[in-house]
């Protein structure tokens, strides 16, 4: 069940986190630049919605009640985030080496390139062993890809961050007599035989969850070659652990499974030749490529929409995010941001309009609104003539993911709206 709070708009929210910090509706009013009777509209809709009185009213000015400080805490909370959402990238470096194990060096490259242009790159595909060993020799400046505990520890010189908990899946032939189950338990893969990765970390996380339901898993084979990979699995030889978002055809199928463990996508770098706050950015461009993904395979991004705190990390690299909404600092309507996550998060208009309660021309004009104050397009067509977020669109996805979390987070935590009628 949601918070009450949370059926406000973000731009009522952020109207209560800052007339919270004010010491009168005149001096609100003033920053969010509107006129007084205005602001009182905006408040008294605010309590209706949370069925709560947000703010007592005195002769000295208003003073936030417990409910009013809740809502307040979580417009503080979403601040940070809606602000990295809409500000400059940190400037890239001049060169940067990188590897990666999750995705082809071309893919991430595209990446790079939409969010620092001017910046030359030089990548290889290296397991995480080895990535780790040249971060810590200064052969390497960052690392984007999968890295468990299993892995070999990391060393003092190099920092480390998990990005992503990507919850594994099981790869099977649609032939499979379980293929037919919309979920299944490790229980009942007892007696298949089993593909695993020539990665033995990767290997060893299938082991233990095994181990937790009292097998020991048949391992068949081990290779790392997609084409293996694939004809293993559809020819019905084995099963396999594997991403949510890896591709299906009509002879294989992807399912979840009680009792798989998450595969962490880390960002590490060496902070001798890398800054904090770009390894940060360097997080959020791993999120946005994973959105990406996630996007192409609808039951995935489906199920991603509702447990997107739970796969992303909520945390920054060293970036402080507190403090309170400064109309001077959030230049963005928070309503425009509201719009364009309903419209990156569904595609459409209309369905982004029914979760808002407004028209979709609002909605567009919203989306448009914003697109111009950032300077870029988040929505394009895709090949299919479906609209999709742009690169830039899955970037600022991440951040917005990430305020809605915040949000959620301090409204389960704070002070429990009471309503006026009790």
């Amino acid at each position: 069940m949601s918070e009450p709070g949370s059926a406000l708009p973000w731009g009522m929210l952020h109207t209560i986190g800052v007339v919270s910090t004010t010491p009168s509706m005149t001096r609100a009013a003033e920053l969010l630049r509107v006129s007084q009777p205005a602001l009182s509209r905006r408040v008294n809709a605010a309590e209706q919605l949370a069925g709560a009185d947000l703010f007592d009213r005195t002769g000295s000015g208003v003073q936030v009640t417990a409910a009013g400080r809740t809502l307040a805490d979580a417009a503080r909370r979403m601040a940070g985030p809606l602000r990295a959402a809409t500000v400059p990238p940190v400037a890239g470096p001049p060169e940067c080496a990188f590897a990666t194990y999750v995705t082809s060096l071309g893919e991430l490259v595209r990446w790079f390139s939409q969010r620092w242009p001017t910046s030359r790159w030089h990548g290889a595909e290296l397991r995480p062993d080895l990535a780790m060993a040249d971060l810590s020799r200064g052969a390497l400046d960052v690392f984007l890809g999968v890295h468990t505990l299993h892995h070999a520890p990391v060393a003092a010189s190099v920092r480390r961050h998990v990005a992503v908990r990507d919850p594994l899946r099981l790869a099977m032939s649609t032939r499979h007599p379980l293929a037919r189950n919309p979920v299944l338990t490790l229980a009942e893969l007892r007696h298949e035989p089993w593909l695993t990765s020539n990665d033995p970390a990767v290997e060893q996380l299938l082991v233990e969850a095994c181990r937790g339901y009292g097998f020991h898993p048949r391992i068949a084979y081990r290779t790392d070659r997609t084409r293996s990979i694939r004809d293993l699995v559809a020819g019905g030889h084995a099963v396999t652990l594997c991403v949510p978002v890896a591709r299906t055809d009509d002879e294989v199928v992807v399912r979840p499974v009680t009792g798989l463990p998450s595969l962490d996508l880390v960002v590490a770098w060496n902070p001798d030749r890398l800054s904090a706050a770009l390894a940060d950015q360097f997080c959020g461009v791993l999120i946005g490529w994973y959105l990406y993904r996630a996007w192409s395979v609808s039951p995935f991004r489906s199920w991603l929409d509702a447990h997107h705190a739970e796969v992303f990390s909520g945390a920054t690299i060293d970036v402080d995010e507190t403090g309170d909404p400064a109309p001077a600092r959030d230049v963005i309507d928070w309503n425009d941001l509201q719009a364009a996550f309903e419209m990156l998060r569904t595609g459409s208009a209309p369905q982004a309009a029914t979760r808002l309660g407004c028209s979709p021309s609002t909605v567009q004009r919203r989306l448009h609104r914003l697109e111009r104050q950032l300077g870029g397009t988040l929505l394009e067509r895709s090949a299919e003539g479906r609209p999709e977020p742009t690169v830039r669109g899955f970037l600022l996805l991440h951040h917005l993911y990430r305020a809605q979390a915040a949000r959620d987070a301090e409204l389960t935590a704070g002070t429990p709206l009471i309503s006026n009628n009790t």
